[in-house]
């Protein structure tokens, strides 16, 4: 397996190719840069992530409680799932499995999403403010799951082993 999730797909649909210099299979040859270099990213253990614990914590959300990450937007509107199904699934979720919800949305995009915010009980999550991707990252390696449209946040939470619904 040359990535995990769809990157993995992907790279596996080059492999019948060759690499013109060395004229390895594209398997081995990204193989071998793989063992060089660092191919997947690498982030802090939690301990090192104060700036997640302050974003967890304003929140009402202790950095060792359990939490799902819902991704609402994406960079096109015709991949989002329109907001009232979002509040609909956040009733639901917080109804029935009594989960706490952090919701992560686009730069530039905070009034769009701001109602669901509205239906998170306080103590148990809402919308963080915008976030540098180290800190997406970070949020994301501590979730226990991810519930978002296809595009950043899905293929972030992919990439780092996220179990993650998307919903298309």
């Amino acid at each position: 397996n040359l990535a995990p999730g769809g990157l993995g797909d992907h790279l596996c649909r080059l492999t019948p190719l060759r690499h013109l210099e060395s004229g390895k299979s594209f398997g081995d040859w990204l193989g071998e840069l793989r063992s060089r270099l660092p191919f997947l990213p690498t982030l802090p253990s939690p301990a090192e992530q104060p700036q997640v614990d302050k974003f967890l914590a304003q929140l009402g959300v202790n950095g060792r409680q359990a939490f799902l990450v819902c991704g609402p937007g994406a960079t096109w509107r015709a991949k989002e799932w329109p907001p009232a199904r979002w509040l609909e699934l956040l009733e639901r979720l917080l109804d029935e499995r009594q989960e706490n919800i952090l919701i992560l949305v686009p730069p530039g995009t905070p009034t769009r999403w701001s109602a669901l915010g509205d239906v998170v009980p306080q103590g148990r999550g809402g919308v963080l403010p915008p976030l540098a991707l180290e800190d997406v990252m970070g949020v994301l390696s501590r979730a226990r799951g991810v519930v978002c449209v296809d595009g950043g946040i899905m293929h972030c939470a992919v990439g780092l082993g996220v179990p993650t619904l998307a919903l298309f």
